[in-house]
């Protein structure tokens, strides 16, 4: 009994701490060709490629919910290297 209802209070605050609207996100795969197209229009390194970047440890702040259901502490982050253009997947 007591697992079962430490699955649901972690299964509520998880949801209740999410800030994220999977209905407004754009996976990078479907637009990473014109990512691209556009990226070297407008000045940007021909060389480079865009490549999906990995998720990172995130020290920013975070809502009280995010600390205690210990959500959001890794972020996908955009930034470039010598060798591509990472965006968020």
């Amino acid at each position: 009994m007591e697992e079962q209802v430490g699955a649901y209070w972690h299964r509520w605050i998880t949801r209740t701490a999410n800030r994220r609207f999977p209905e407004a996100a754009v996976a990078l795969e479907d637009i990473q060709k014109t990512v691209g197209v556009l990226f070297r229009a407008l000045g940007g390194d021909a060389g480079l490629k865009v490549e999906a970047s990995y998720a990172t440890d995130h020290f920013g702040h975070r809502s009280l919910l995010q600390k205690i259901a210990g959500s959001d502490k890794r972020t996908h982050s955009a930034w470039r290297d010598e060798q591509a253009l990472l965006l968020p997947p």
